[in-house]
């Protein structure tokens, strides 16, 4: 075998080259930032991006990839890796961030679609707030947040980490919900598949005609990832992560309750999550 041709072996059997472009190691003050860096290997198409034990699946594209994530205060580690033939590599930043430290972060993952999955976060309802109505889980109380509501009265925020669609769209990628002195009470997370049309009741109507931006095209099984976290960088630190697979657009998901107790009081309380259950719901404004 020749020189060459074993060099060329070589190459082909070697993982793929990761380099994270930025952030670089230093130091932010913003609370989301880009991940963005190259791979060496133009066929690899996802890679995997893990901030502070949070991953998520990215989109590599012509050997670039990019992604917004929400960081926490103190120090911050991403590590990108990527899988090719030749095996897996992969590149890490360490980081700090001058950031306020949050009571309460949720993520939701998935694949990018070119349709809307929306993560919904319904807080205790103050006194004097409209409180959220379970037989119309689609209504917007004054302590949801949603992407008709992206920030609350108290400091809960709804986060794009895709591409902060214009006009202030969100949810064809992923998102991530914090709030920093979270009030006590019960926090219900939720997620809603939407099918389109006016009322979000999917894409074909009664007379079997097109209501919505997708035709009457079938719409996808969606796998989803759900992490909370809660007092986070603290010694009573609490990861939970839920997944589930949206199979019915118009569908709503109740995916946690989690209830955040009183500051004098997070010593000796314990977290109470409850599990995923599937909630039908119809008729989900867009």
């Amino acid at each position: 075998m020749s020189h060459v041709a074993l060099l060329l072996l070589t190459l082909l059997a070697a993982p793929p080259k990761v380099v994270i472009e930025r952030p670089l190691d230093g130091w932010t003050t913003e609370r989301k930032i880009v991940v963005e860096g190259t791979v060496s290997d133009a066929k690899i198409t996802r890679a995997t991006l893990a901030l502070n034990g949070t991953s998520f699946l990215i989109k590599v594209e012509g050997g670039r990839f990019k992604q917004k994530v929400v960081v926490s205060g103190g120090q911050n580690t991403a590590v990108v890796e990527a899988v090719g033939k030749g095996g897996a590599s992969r590149a890490a930043v360490t980081f700090q961030a001058k950031v306020p430290k949050v009571d309460l972060k949720v993520y939701l993952m998935f694949d990018p679609q070119p349709f809307y999955i929306d993560l919904w976060v319904t807080e205790p309802a103050a006194e004097g707030q409209k409180p959220l109505n379970p037989d119309h889980p689609w209504e917007s109380p004054d302590n949801k947040v949603w992407w008709a509501n992206r920030e609350s009265k108290s400091g809960g925020v709804l986060h794009d980490l895709y591409n902060d669609l214009p006009g202030g769209a969100v949810g064809m990628g992923p998102q991530a919900y914090t709030i920093a002195n979270a009030p006590a009470g019960k926090y219900l997370v939720q997620v809603n598949y939407w099918a389109g049309g006016w009322l979000g009741e999917g894409e074909v109507g009664p007379d079997g005609g097109s209501e919505g931006p997708y035709g009457q095209r079938a719409q996808p099984l969606v796998p989803i990832r759900v992490e909370t976290v809660l007092y986070e960088g603290t010694d009573r630190e609490e990861r939970r992560t839920f997944e589930a697979v949206l199979s019915k657009p118009s569908d709503t998901y109740t995916v946690a309750q989690l209830e955040v107790v009183p500051p004098a009081e997070r010593g000796r309380a314990p977290v109470r999550l409850l599990p995923i259950k599937r909630l039908d719901q119809k008729g989900a404004k867009k």
